[in-house]
């Protein structure tokens, strides 16, 4: 990057004009087009899975409402920053309250993945892709107070043999079609014994 655009990116913090999205795109050159953040931020993404007793796989989402900043109408795991004073176990139990009204403790979710790659998180965040599987679907229930307004427009169990048929937010289709769901009896397995090998990107 350039000592222009350096300064450039500088002053916009300065003056407020990122002061939502904390971003600079930029304008010229061959980095061209890229986007920039002005820090990376850390955050909590939670599969929430569901074995019936039929065999059945089912996964727990959340349709993003008019109120959040991006990809409106479009379905997601549970997600968000962590809380000053949270662990990132706890916020996951946060998250799914207040996204999909259900209460699960925060002990129930192990840490899978931790993403770092800046071209593969959503804003540059690191991401901490925390797994729960419960033996049976809870009760979806109110939302827990402390989300965005009009934040969730939907929820629901899906069957994990529909998400293809699904408009999703960020890489959460492809990481539950290419990383989860292929490995499910192990995770399921490893999730049991509390064995899961924690991978690194």
């Amino acid at each position: 990057m350039s000592q222009e655009n350096f300064i450039n990116f500088k002053q916009m913090n300065q003056i407020g004009k990122i002061e939502k999205s904390y971003s600079y795109t930029i304008p010229e050159g061959p980095h061209k087009g890229e986007t920039l953040w002005s820090g990376r931020y850390c955050a909590v993404s939670c599969v929430v899975l569901a074995k019936e007793k039929d065999g059945k796989w089912y996964v727990l989402i959340n349709k993003r409402g008019k109120g959040t900043p991006d990809d409106q109408g479009k379905w997601n795991m549970p997600c968000g920053y962590l809380d000053g004073g949270e662990s990132a176990t706890e916020a996951c139990s946060r998250e799914v309250a207040e996204e999909c009204g259900v209460s699960i403790p925060s002990e129930s979710f192990a840490l899978i993945n931790v993403e770092t790659d800046p071209k593969k998180c959503n804003k540059g965040n690191v991401t901490l892709r925390h797994l729960c599987i419960l033996g049976l679907r809870k009760h979806i229930g109110k939302l827990q107070e402390g989300g965005e307004k009009d934040e969730v427009d939907g929820i629901k169990w899906l069957p994990i043999e529909e998400i293809p048929n699904y408009n999703w937010a960020f890489n959460h289709k492809s990481t539950l079609l290419n990383e989860i769901i292929p490995k499910l009896e192990e995770y399921y397995h490893n999730y049991v014994l509390d064995t899961i090998k924690v991978t690194y990107e």
